[in-house]
């Protein structure tokens, strides 16, 4: 075999590592304290030294400047994060809990292993999965792939060579949600249709029981005060409330200890009225499913699920289930929940690397360089596999209205469209005399595509995409403009002005962070030391 690939399921709030053992199957690697799962929580206890995992979890209420969770939930953001006088990014705090996992695993395992595949959400767009490998390069890692998470489950769930399947991914993780409708066959895995919600988890569970929790004890206590705003009870209940909702996928009640000042209380709560509290959140997912079933049939009229796939650890409560069967009638399949992603990633990982070192020709050519594959049943069976991934988010470019001079955002790349993909359009020229036009290109933001220029972001790398020295153009001169986004989500832009036959051409690494902040970030991550 050949150097072994981690896979990573780099989770909002819980994150997992995995890799192929000796028998050829995946393997959960359990953290230091036995876990399966490590909480993506950073706890950085100086300018020096940094906690990951359940220690930082609970220093989170008493140490709310020091401590960061969801921190996946800002993926591809331009955001600065201070912790004891350090300036961080989403990307460098996601490296911190990625070199965790690696570390701990090669420590385990007495490895030295730097190659990892990286999952996201299927409804990722091109920045957030950027974000993502770079989070990858500042931790120090050899970031071979980032595959989607819903793939990766359905590999793990044991596709077998020959076989031909539609299946629908419900996932349904700790701090985001993501629906996707794929094909399986020998010809390999078609994504047909992606949706979900990056502010949408267990998390949310946790806080509406949280509420209610805290409602109920303060009436039957008699409270005039809140008592959250003890740092110590706070900690406590949100413990205590993470539990009772382990509980009560298994039991049809659970009790919450609240204990403040001289009174103590057992609040009682029932299985159904955790379902009435959170009915709202259910629902959320259900339109997010139909809505991808709707996509997903428009696209392929024929459509026939074949298997239901439920998976993310918040997909182990009843509710789900029974919200799922109650109103599609589907016949659900469950698979590892929260391991499955991550187990999922390693077989691509470790498949992709085998096929690579024993087939050093079938990698090259050009031609080959937007084609990852994976390898199922070994190398041997020579089961050569392709994931034929689709554009989760539309790309465009502004223009402007010519009667109401009004910007708005022309999607020339639609969200759903299988990749690699490509689109050309002939613009024009608004204003008369034109020596300069700049192009600025935008990617869709919220979950359901808009012109408007507020419902996308832009894209446009800081070095620009300008045409100059342009011969004063007349007002409605044509220009050409062209754009690519491979399998891999690398966007390409090409633009063409007959007149100067003047020609620009990016390859736009999409990312919230340039090369001279990378590097940085790198100094920073490389400059801590894990508390041990």
């Amino acid at each position: 075999m050949s150097q072994t690939v981690y896979g990573i399921d780099l989770g909002t709030t819980y994150s997992a590592i995995s890799m192929i053992n000796e028998f050829g199957t995946a393997d959960v690697i359990e953290n230091m304290e036995g876990d399966n799962t490590t909480p993506s929580v950073v706890y950085f206890e100086d300018e020096s030294n940094f906690v990951v995992g359940k220690e930082a979890k609970n220093s989170q209420k008493v140490y709310p400047d020091d401590t960061i969770s969801l921190v996946k939930r800002l993926m591809g953001e331009k955001r600065e994060l201070s912790f004891q006088g350090t300036t961080h990014t989403p990307e460098s705090i996601s490296a911190l809990i990625l070199r965790q996992l690696v570390e701990e695993a090669n420590e385990q395992l007495e490895e030295d292993v730097n190659d990892v595949v990286i999952t996201v959400p299927a409804y990722f767009g091109l920045v957030e999965k950027e974000a993502t490998r770079t989070a990858g390069e500042i931790a120090g890692l050899n970031v071979k792939g980032i595959i989607a998470e819903p793939v990766a489950a359905a590999i793990s769930a044991g596709f077998k060579p020959g076989a031909s399947e539609t299946v629908f991914v419900y996932d349904l993780g700790g701090g985001t949600f993501d629906c996707t409708v794929m094909t399986l066959s020998d010809e390999g895995i078609e994504v047909v249709a992606v949706d979900g919600d990056r502010y949408l988890g267990g998390a949310d569970w946790d806080e509406k029981l949280f509420d209610y929790v805290l409602t109920t004890f303060v009436e039957k206590a008699g409270l005039d005060e809140d008592p959250a705003d003890d740092d110590q009870f706070y900690q406590e209940i949100l413990s205590e409330v993470e539990s009772a909702k382990k509980s009560l996928t298994k039991k049809r009640s659970a009790k919450v200890r609240c204990s403040f000042g001289s009174i103590t209380e057992m609040i009682e709560v029932t299985r159904e009225k955790f379902e009435e509290i959170t009915k709202p959140l259910v629902d959320q997912t259900l339109e997010i499913a139909e809505r991808t079933l709707e996509a997903a049939t428009a696209k392929k009229p024929n459509l026939n699920v074949t298997k239901y796939l439920l998976v993310g650890g918040s997909s182990r409560m009843p509710m789900i289930s029974d919200a799922l069967e109650n109103k599609f009638g589907w016949e659900l399949t469950v698979t590892e929940f929260d391991l499955a992603v991550a187990k999922g990633a390693a077989m691509y990982g470790q498949g992709q690397a085998d096929f690579k070192m024993l087939n050093p020709e079938a990698n090259a050519g050009e031609d080959k360089a937007d084609e990852p594959r994976f390898y199922l049943g070994g190398v041997d069976s020579g089961q050569g596999m392709q994931i034929n991934n689709i554009l989760s988010k539309a790309v465009g470019v502004l223009f402007v209205d010519p009667e109401t001079r009004t910007p708005h955002i022309g999607h020339l790349l639609n969200q759903g469209e299988t990749l690699p993909a490509e689109a050309s359009i002939t613009a024009a020229t608004l204003g008369e005399g034109a020596t300069e036009i700049s192009i600025h290109l935008y990617e869709q933001a919220g979950e359901v595509p808009s012109t408007d220029v507020d419902a996308n972001k832009e894209i446009t790398p800081e070095t620009g995409a300008t045409f100059t020295n342009l011969p004063q153009l007349p007002q409605g001169s044509p220009i050409e403009l062209y754009m690519h986004v491979d399998s891999e989500g690398l966007l390409t832009f090409k633009g063409f002005e007959p007149q100067s036959n003047q020609e620009l051409k990016l390859k736009v690494k999409v990312a919230a962070m340039q090369e001279d902040e990378i590097q940085l970030a790198k100094q920073v991550v490389g400059g801590l030391q894990r508390s041990e």
